[in-house]
């Protein structure tokens, strides 16, 4: 075996296009996020980062909300770009603030985005 087809930062540095399922009814909607995955220096660092936040405010204990927003903050990191999405008929820049308003609102888009991200199949298909 190539131990090249190992190495799962590099592609997961590289991000994966996931279209966006309707929360209704499972069926694709022709927006597209890509996502950096698990195994990055994005997501790794994020997730580094919110361990320190939390370590220099002494908190050993989270309430579920900031958890919430934790995860949101990270999947917000994680997004590269997006092409399909629009807001009150324009299209929706990809930024961190949007990316952050749009998985806070939206718990089912922010487990398809979580699910994706964290499965490394999706960076390793080629």
């Amino acid at each position: 075996m190539d131990i090249s087809k190992l190495n799962t930062i590099a592609p997961c540095d590289k991000g994966a296009e996931m279209e966006v399922l309707d929360p209704k009814t499972g069926l694709g909607t022709g927006a597209f996020i890509t996502l950096a995955g698990v195994d990055s220096h994005v997501f790794q660092k994020a997730t580094d980062d919110m361990e320190d936040r939390m370590a220099r405010k002494g908190h050993l204990k989270t309430s579920p909300e900031d958890r919430r927003m934790m995860s949101v903050e990270i999947l917000a990191s994680c997004t590269l770009a997006w092409r399909g999405l629009e807001k009150d008929g324009e299209e929706w820049p990809c930024t961190r603030e949007n990316a952050i308003a749009l998985y806070s609102s939206s718990p089912p888009l922010r487990q398809q985005v979580d699910i994706f991200l964290s499965d490394r199949r999706n960076y390793l298909r080629d």
